[in-house]
């Protein structure tokens, strides 16, 4: 059975990048992700000590006994890693970005940093506690603000959730491919909220997620979900 998006066609992410063909999170996977059809990108972002946003999964670098927190070091000390002014000058102006912080400090950097360069409007903002989200929707009325959840966590159960998150002016709910259903994308539309799936891998799935309704992927593997969605969903390469 399919499920009608609210988004048409969905979103296609690239996760770090098209991560599965550059090192994740670099200029190289961002650029590539965009070469291969994908309208969006997507990163972790943390905040280095003199302030600079700096995009990566771990919070550290290096190995034990070496290891330093990235909240400890400059730009200077990590040129390895791309930063979120980076990104935004290598990918295209309509190019829609997804970050995931952890605290205050890095959502302000972001939303901040993305505001100045034109771009805030471009901005999903993604954060694990709906009630931090929340208290971030008349700060940054722009962005698309996104709670990133499991199933099995939510409490009080599905319906209950995204009633809460309609509530708080929140605009999308994200949970990894494997917790979707089509009941569930219904249910969320329901609210007038985007459904997103990430941690999707292969082609199988990346179908199942378009005929459930989905609204966004979240991949790595950028070339086959942009030949899913076109197939399936009618969008352009």
């Amino acid at each position: 059975m399919r499920h009608p998006s609210r988004r048409h066609p969905p979103v296609v992410f690239g996760r770090g990048g098209a991560s599965a063909h550059a090192p994740t999170h670099s200029i190289d996977a961002f650029e590539l992700a965009v070469m291969l059809g994908a309208t969006g990108v997507s990163a972790r972002a943390r905040l280095g000590g003199d302030g600079t946003v700096l995009l990566s999964e771990a919070g550290s670098i290096g190995r034990w006994p070496r290891r330093r927190r990235l909240v400890d070091l400059g730009r200077h000390d990590v040129p390895e890693l791309a930063t979120l002014d980076e990104l935004l000058a290598s990918v295209n102006d309509d190019t829609i970005v997804s970050i995931d912080v952890g605290d205050d400090d890095e959502a302000a950097a972001v939303a901040e940093l993305m505001s100045a360069e034109g771009a805030g409007d471009r901005l999903w903002l993604t954060h694990h506690d709906h009630d931090t989200l929340g208290r971030w929707r008349e700060r940054w009325d722009r962005s698309v603000l996104v709670h990133r959840g499991r199933i099995e966590g939510l409490d009080g159960g599905p319906e209950r959730h995204v009633s809460r998150l309609a509530e708080r002016g929140i605009d999308g709910f994200s949970m990894p491919a494997a917790d979707w259903t089509g009941g569930l994308t219904t249910l969320v539309h329901r609210f007038e909220l985007d459904a997103i799936a990430t941690d999707a891998r292969v082609e199988r799935v990346f179908a199942d997620l378009v005929r459930m309704g989905i609204d966004a992927i979240h991949s790595g593997n950028v070339e086959p979900l942009v030949d899913v969605v076109t197939r399936e969903a009618g969008g352009s390469r």
